[in-house]
């Protein structure tokens, strides 16, 4: 049987994640939105670039003393140039030895306030349907699939990238947006939307009840984030 989190393990959660609080930037066990929209965590630090779990992988997260490290499967690094801190906060699991006594079957689980990244849209072209002359359906594609589109057809040499204030702009104008909303309880969902950036982002505010429960069963679970997905699936 593995041993309760109890009030030593707690003096020593206070002191680890009070150095862990530290540390300026993203750390090892912090949250990142990548540019397609799913949420993933920081996995190792290579001091310019950090690496991020896989797409729908987890992992486990051991704190020590001012720094955690991870254990599972990594996707290559990121440029530390390539997001911001969104100032926004998610509570992310972590373990550590009971009373830190290494040893077989003496972890602890527990959860902290981690800090939640957004990656860049550079690199993200949005190709345009015009779905009348109102309305606008966008698509995003990285870099090198765009440039392996425009190469078919002949057009690779007028190719000129986006920046992300372009992209947000286009975005703006065709007042639909790609978005995934994370709930308290864990779930999440990913849909299409209409209105302006702030007018979605004032409907799934931070904090706000949505009922998400199933058939006859209600279920008030607050919004804990709002991700702008800037790969969409619609």
């Amino acid at each position: 049987m593995r041993p309760q989190f109890d009030d030593r393990d707690k003096a020593i959660l206070l002191e680890r994640e009070t150095l862990f609080n530290k540390v300026k930037g993203p750390r090892v066990g912090d949250y990142i939105i990548m540019p397609e929209g799913d949420l993933r965590r920081f996995t190792h630090d290579w001091g310019t670039d950090i690496q991020t779990t896989s797409k729908g992988m987890g992992g486990s997260w051991y704190l020590g003393g001012g720094s955690a490290s991870f254990s599972g499967a990594l996707d290559p690094g990121i440029s530390k140039d390539k997001f911001t801190d969104t100032g926004k906060t998610l509570k992310g699991g972590f373990w550590f030895f009971h009373h830190n006594r290494s040893e077989a079957h003496n972890g602890v689980d527990f959860e902290i306030e981690c800090r939640v990244f957004q990656a860049s849209m550079e690199g993200y072209i949005p190709k345009i349907q015009v779905l009348d002359k109102n309305k606008f359906h966008y698509v995003y594609f990285t870099y090198d699939e765009a440039l392996e589109h425009l190469e078919e057809i002949g057009m690779h040499e007028a190719y000129e990238r986006y920046s992300e204030e372009d992209v947000i702009k286009l975005m703006e104008r065709g007042n639909r947006h790609d978005v995934t909303v994370y709930f308290e309880n864990g779930d999440t969902i990913r849909t299409p939307i209409n209105g302006t950036r702030a007018k979605v982002e004032e409907y799934y505010k931070i904090g706000r009840e949505f009922n998400i429960g199933q058939s006859e069963e209600d279920a008030m679970v607050k919004v804990k984030l709002l991700a702008f997905n800037f790969k969409s699936n619609y």
